[in-house]
């Protein structure tokens, strides 16, 4: 059997993230969200229609720090998980909207730099992307 996907996606910028968490109970437990936003282009294999789109996404998220299980100097590996908003704006025969309601999920690990500065890296689902990589900033 031949086939090829139904849609060809082309980013043209990655997905920008703007986040913030808040730890309880000595910083395992985390509530946090985020906003993003990302756009780019599809092209539709069957029709043969190219459209631009502009994403944008909010979520609240729980997040659970595994740094009493996993002790590693300068580490921080988490889990989270929590519901989103997601709209896609698109340009296919005039401008059209999509909004979803998201279930996400997240593992990713921290690595400290200086007490207040780290890396990052995060996979997981979230509506617009499977991975990303950052720098996270402790504002106390």
């Amino acid at each position: 059997m031949g086939g090829s996907l139904e849609y060809s996606i082309s980013p043209s910028f990655p997905a920008l993230y703007v986040k913030y968490e808040h730890g309880f109970l000595r910083d395992e437990v985390g509530l946090g969200g985020y906003i993003s936003s990302g756009f780019g282009s599809a092209y539709e294999n069957v029709n043969h229609t190219h459209s631009d789109f502009i994403s944008f996404s909010v979520a609240l998220l729980g997040y659970y720090h595994f740094n009493k299980l996993i002790s590693i100097e300068k580490m921080d590996v988490y889990g989270g998980a929590g519901l989103g908003l997601r709209n896609v704006q698109y340009s296919e025969s005039g401008y059209n909207n999509i909004s979803t309601v998201t279930i996400q999920y997240k593992v990713g690990i921290r690595y400290y730099v200086k007490p207040k500065f780290s890396f990052y890296a995060e996979g997981g689902f979230d509506g617009m992307t499977g991975f990303n990589l950052g720098i996270t900033l402790k504002l106390r």
